[in-house]
């Protein structure tokens, strides 16, 4: 699915519920969209862009502006993310981003395991999240919560968030998953120039800044 804009409302009485896609299954892949209506979910997996991205799937260069509301594991990106190679790349995300558990900026729960499908490499790169976030427990600007306990399986870097409140850049993490902290806690707009540029030149209007 490529170059798609959504103005409107987006809303779903259950669970997967995305501004563009409620669940991406392998093999495919979201570039080049834009949410700018509020996405609202009933229940578990909301994302502003994807609601459940399985393994072998991607999402690039897509940015969220409205607000993404539901029960618990909600990003303003994607809600749910499960799966090796699955993939959030070159991402800005905007808006408030409410639910009750695992809420994040980008994303709002990775997992390591469920049923069959296994977690053995996932991308995170050059991301961004400027959202107001309200949620009860495990929340983060960046992701709410993550659940990998292998600090190798998750390569991320280049992960930017510009604070709007009292959160950190990641809510639940385990301490074996070092590699996501260490490389993006506490990181704000330094080094963005190559991302603003991207979202600038793909999403006229939406400007990377405090």
């Amino acid at each position: 699915i490529d170059n798609c804009h959504v103005s409107a409302s987006v809303t779903g009485s259950a669970e997967n519920v995305g501004g563009i896609v409620g669940m991406l299954n392998s093999g495919s892949t979201v570039s080049d969209c834009r949410v700018d209506g509020t996405v609202t979910g009933g229940s578990i997996t909301v994302g502003g862009i994807v609601g459940w991205l399985h393994g072998g799937s991607r999402v690039i260069n897509c940015v969220k502006t409205g607000d993404t509301i539901g029960g618990s594991t909600v990003g303003g990106i994607v809600g749910y993310a499960l799966g090796s190679n699955a993939d959030i790349i070159n991402c800005a995300s905007f808006g408030t981003v409410s639910a009750s558990a695992s809420c994040g900026g980008i994303v709002g729960l990775i997992k390591e395991r469920d049923f069959d499908e296994v977690t053995q490499s996932l991308k995170l790169y050059s991301c961004y999240s400027n959202c107001k976030i309200n949620c009860n427990t495990d929340h983060g600007y960046i992701c709410g919560r993550n659940e990998v306990t292998s600090a190798s399986v998750i390569d991320a870097k280049e992960l930017y968030y510009t604070a709007t409140g009292d959160e950190n850049a990641l809510g639940y993490n385990p301490p074996s998953a070092a590699k996501l902290t260490s490389d993006n806690k506490a990181k704000t707009l330094t080094g963005l120039n190559a991302l603003a540029a991207s979202c600038g030149e793909i999403f006229p209007g939406v400007t990377l800044s405090t």
